[in-house]
């Protein structure tokens, strides 16, 4: 019998919204470049980022890049860049997108070129949250090749989601760990607490078993067990300990392994 008393905390600070991106585009699981933006917001596509992947791939140097294919993206927001001539900055939809060259350096382009490092996408306010999938075409000294973009949108109107207070991003076949430190943060925050938190319960939440599972380091009977499997029926058996030292009971997890 543990000495101390549990404390739960309420059902509204454990509502985890675990975002699975989308993929409505050439069954794209993973991307090889990966922005987030809210909404009534916007996010630069830093020009560097395209010259790494390019030079990861051959070890060559990046001229121009290309948009060939990507979902339609004009209820979410736009594109804005400058040419290298700064006559100031254009705005372009989905249908105009792909008949521009976004060049890495000036030197490759003409003062009417576009300016790939002036590259960004502003969102509209009151939108869904959606993941955006681009295939671009990064051409160089080396030839082209063909890579991936995303843009994973952050809406305000998350259907059924309520307050969330935490919020985990996962794309398709990948995972994600939750920090302790934000359920710490959570309860410390909490007008009129001073004592600590212990542990975390969960207490309502989605069927989750067609989308995944959780994870966690816990202990089944004497034993041990890393990486255990969680499923729909499991989680709300489950109590997530934020001392690792705490777990000693069928069921008791560390929290810092949740995944």
């Amino acid at each position: 019998m543990k000495t101390f008393w549990k404390k739960k905390l309420p059902a509204c600070l454990l509502a985890l919204a675990l975002l699975a991106g989308t993929v409505p585009m050439a069954s794209a699981a993973s991307a090889d470049l990966t922005y987030d933006v809210d909404e009534d917001s916007g996010v630069w596509l830093d020009a560097d980022d395209f010259q790494e992947i390019y030079e990861d791939d051959n070890g060559g140097y990046l001229e121009y890049v290309e948009f060939t294919d990507y979902d339609d993206f004009d209820d979410y927001g736009y594109f804005t860049f400058e040419d290298f001539d700064r006559y100031g900055f254009d705005d372009v939809d989905s249908k105009a997108l792909e008949n521009y060259e976004f060049y890495y350096d000036r030197a490759d382009a003409d003062d009417y070129d576009i300016d790939l490092d002036t590259l960004r996408f502003e969102t509209y306010d009151n939108i869904d949250s959606d993941t955006l999938d681009f295939d671009v075409r990064l051409y160089g000294d080396e030839g082209s090749f063909y890579a991936t973009v995303r843009i994973d949108v952050e809406g305000g109107s998350r259907s059924g989601s309520g307050d969330v207070e935490l919020t985990y991003k996962v794309d398709p076949g990948d995972d994600v760990t939750v920090d302790a430190e934000d359920f710490w943060d959570l309860f410390d925050e909490e007008d009129g607490r001073y004592d600590e938190l212990e542990y975390v319960e969960f207490t309502s939440y989605d069927d989750f078993d067609d989308f995944g599972y959780f994870g966690a380091d816990g202990y089944d009977s004497d034993d041990y067990i890393p990486d255990y499997e969680l499923n729909d029926s499991d989680l709300d058996d489950a109590m997530f300990y934020y001392d690792e030292n705490d777990v000693w009971y069928d069921y008791d997890f560390e929290l810092d392994t949740l995944t």
